[in-house]
């Protein structure tokens, strides 16, 4: 395109220089203007003839001039028209690249993310436990003796750490505050394999607690709240955090237990590239 944009503007300069050139010839073969005395009246007739001659011919110098400078409009015209022509094809080309590429972007991360690994999670069972300190004083605390953690994506996923944390009240802070975290093992895996799991020691992560929690969650006149947060990498080494949270149920005279709670900002998926 760029090429016949060119071949245009020659053409251009070449109809340019033609009309200017004969315009310089015009000016050049055009007689000077001839004063007429009374000695020269013999030969007035011949030049009479000639000045017609000449006159003829400036009139057909002038009217080709004048088809030419035409012409040169009209060709202007259709050069700046094809000119605004080339831009907005050349904007649309472009915009059909970026949409294309965005497409074969958003294809590519697809097919990366139909082979992740895809993360669940299981709370173990709730201890309640008691202490003396030093100072004498009663400490009341619960833990978790472990989390079971499960992939039933097509990878495998190579665990980092976890961090943790609890709430007991009557609602959850807006953003999770987790108080402690664990690493697990080197070269530990998360086997792409829903029947395997793999239980992750937690016991050692204590929350204290009034000493009638257990009453008041029994009667429902507070909650307690269990949530991690795992930290993991996938095939391609790029770095995934997934969320969980629970909310213990724990009615009278009835086993406890945990339910998942579906609160956004307690359960989300995240992913950088290190």
């Amino acid at each position: 395109m760029l090429n016949r944009l060119l071949i245009g503007w020659i053409v251009y300069a070449g109809i340019m220089g033609f009309a200017l050139g004969g315009s310089f010839v015009s000016a050049y073969l055009m007689p000077p203007p001839q004063h007429q005395t009374d000695a020269d009246s013999d030969e007035n007739a011949s030049e009479q003839k000639s000045k017609e001659k000449t006159d003829e011919a400036l009139a057909r110098h002038t009217w080709w001039l004048t088809a030419f400078t035409g012409g040169l409009v009209l060709v202007t015209g259709a050069l700046c028209i094809a000119t605004i022509g080339l831009y907005i094809t050349g904007e649309k080309q472009i915009e059909v690249a970026l949409k294309a590429a965005n497409a074969a972007d958003l294809s590519a991360r697809a097919a990366i993310a139909i082979e992740l690994p895809v993360i669940r999670a299981i709370t173990g069972k709730v201890g309640w436990g008691d202490e003396q300190d030093s100072s004498g004083r009663i400490r009341h605390f619960c833990y978790l003796d472990y989390l079971s953690f499960a992939n039933s994506g097509r990878t495998k996923a190579f665990p980092i750490e976890v961090e943790c944390g609890w709430t007991f009240g009557n609602s959850l802070p807006n953003v999770p505050i987790y108080t402690s975290k664990k690493q697990f093992p080197i070269n530990t895996t998360f086997d792409s394999d829903m029947t395997s799991s793999y239980d992750f020691r937690v016991a050692d992560l204590t929350f204290n607690v009034p000493a009638d929690a257990f009453n008041r969650i029994q009667d429902q006149s507070a909650k307690l709240w269990f949530y991690c947060n795992l930290i993991y990498l996938d095939f391609m080494q790029t770095r995934h955090e997934t969320s969980f949270c629970w909310r213990r149920y724990q009615p009278i005279g009835a086993p406890g237990k945990f339910f998942a709670d579906p609160i956004p900002s307690y359960n989300k998926k995240t992913q950088t590239q290190d």
